[in-house]
């Protein structure tokens, strides 16, 4: 059956309020934006919305205006993104930014300043999560100073969770990681996720670290280390 551009343009912007989660919305609204005709009738459908639109279907229209390229609506998005009052908004946004169009630089480099100077915990550590995969030293000076330094366990374990996979050799994390091992007044996972990045980072010689006759399966030294869990 066939539908008009502008019915077209009404059920891709359904489909993308449906979605799961943001990042659903901003999947789809990208895959339609190289298509001129049915960016503009998107574009048109969003606009018309937005300024009735609260909370978290604003969110979805800011996202979703970002997502198809539109210069205007990647700076109402970064505007939100920074400085909105609502942190959950600041939340949302940052942890599905919108970084597969031609912002996707700025973008990026946006929710990187969240995680670093965001007055609230729980969008510090969305912007740590929300993050594309891949380090540059901007980025890992960002990490390290949140594990050094952020006040919330949260953040620093997220931090820690990025850059357990592609930094686990950087000499400046595990400076920072034998610090947070032996510092007994860290939060536990925090800990652990340290001890793990050690662990990952030098071979093992099975002849040269014998068994601890007294340690539980798959236990290691630094779980022996911590008090049992809910003291």
């Amino acid at each position: 059956r066939e539908v008009t551009l502008s019915e077209g343009a009404r059920l891709v912007f359904e489909s993308a309020l449906a979605a799961q989660d943001l990042g659903g919305s901003i999947d789809l609204a990208a895959s339609v934006a190289s298509d001129p005709e049915m960016r503009k009738a998107l574009l048109d459908e969003v606009s018309r919305r937005l300024p009735a639109a609260q909370g978290d279907l604003r969110c979805r229209l800011l996202a979703t205006l970002a997502a198809l390229g539109d210069p205007q609506g990647f700076a109402l998005w970064r505007a939100a993104l920074e400085s909105d009052t609502d942190p959950r908004c600041r939340e949302l946004l940052a942890r599905h930014p919108a970084t597969q169009g031609p912002f996707a630089a700025e973008a990026t480099e946006a929710v990187l300043g969240l995680a670093r100077t965001d007055r609230e915990a729980a969008v510090r550590q969305a912007a740590i999560e929300g993050l594309p995969a891949g380090l540059s030293p901007k980025r890992m000076d960002v990490f390290l100073a949140a594990i050094a330094g952020d006040v919330e366990p949260a953040v620093r374990r997220a931090a820690l969770a990025y850059l357990s996979e592609d930094a686990r050799g950087d000499q400046r994390l595990l400076v920072e990681c034998k610090r947070l091992v032996g510092d007994q007044t860290q939060d536990r996972q925090v800990r652990l996720l340290a001890g793990a990045i050690l662990r990952d980072a030098r071979p093992v010689d099975p002849a040269a670290a014998p068994q601890d006759p007294d340690a539980k399966p798959n236990e290691t030294e630094l779980d022996r280390s911590l008090p049992p869990t809910g003291r």
